[in-house]
């Protein structure tokens, strides 16, 4: 052999490259975590879903965005002026009408159900939120109960004036038929006051049946006021002021937010 014969295959320098790692075992493998390599994962706001960048607020723990802070920040403050009650009593009122309506149909039919009440509630609240921009103190919620109150009793109305209608009326004996005539101005606004009158005693008869039906007929009663308690804590509960607590700025580039308290 020559002294110039190549050398073997596999003393070209091929072989003096690293080996390759070891793959890892099946039982090693884990699918709970996903691990980033070269880059961090992203932050997302917990209400828009958007990617953070810069910095992040805390709204009541939760990680949000500048943006949606801000937002949910503009909805703690007072509502102002009169101007904006009034319209929301307003707004208020439509709902409570609607909602009493709803409800006196139901009860024509016999039944009573909570559903209803929960119904006038959130119709109730809805709109005198609505009325304020989503801003509202204790005396809107105070509002919003009374309302909600007032729907939900005056629904009574109609089987009242059914029920008084159907109470037979007798006349005195010996006493004369009045004649048909024409009625005149003075009279008919007599008769429209008293019209007036009997419509604010029947109102007021109304706000008062839940606690004299708890009087004669205890458990029909005490599932009234449930049923009533059922909407004016809706009611309640959405003109809540916003009081969640909002924390920050901090900087994203610190890091991952950290852990909601």
């Amino acid at each position: 052999m020559s002294d110039h014969e190549p050398e073997p295959f596999l003393s070209l320098g091929l072989n003096k490259s690293p080996a390759p790692a070891a793959l890892p075992q099946p039982e090693e493998l884990q699918f709970q975590h996903a691990e980033f390599v070269g880059e961090k994962p992203l932050v997302r706001c917990a209400v828009c879903q958007g990617a953070i960048q810069g910095s992040y607020y805390h709204v009541h723990g939760v990680v949000t965005c500048p943006q949606c802070a801000l937002n949910r920040q503009a909805l703690q403050g007072a509502p102002s002026g009169r101007a904006t009650f009034l319209r929301a009593a307003l707004y208020g009122l439509g709902a409570a009408i609607a909602g009493s309506v709803i409800f006196a149909l139901v009860s024509l039919t016999g039944f009573q159900f909570g559903i209803i009440a929960i119904l006038v509630g959130i119709m109730v609240g809805k709109a005198i939120r609505y009325a304020t921009g989503g801003r509202t103190t204790r005396a809107y919620q105070v509002l919003a109960v009374v309302l909600t109150y007032v729907a939900i009793t005056t629904s009574y109305l109609p089987m009242m004036i059914s029920e008084a209608m159907k109470a037979p009326q007798t006349a005195q004996v010996g006493e004369p038929v009045p004649s048909a005539r024409i009625a005149t101005s003075s009279e008919l606004g007599s008769s429209v006051v008293k019209l007036g009158a009997a419509l604010a005693v029947l109102i007021g008869i109304s706000l008062a049946v839940p606690f004299l039906v708890i009087a004669q007929n205890p458990l029909s009663g005490a599932i009234n006021l449930l049923i009533i308690g059922i909407g004016l804590r809706q009611a309640w509960r959405l003109t809540a002021p916003d009081e969640h607590l909002i924390m920050g700025p901090y900087p994203a580039e610190a890091g991952s937010p950290p852990e909601a308290a």
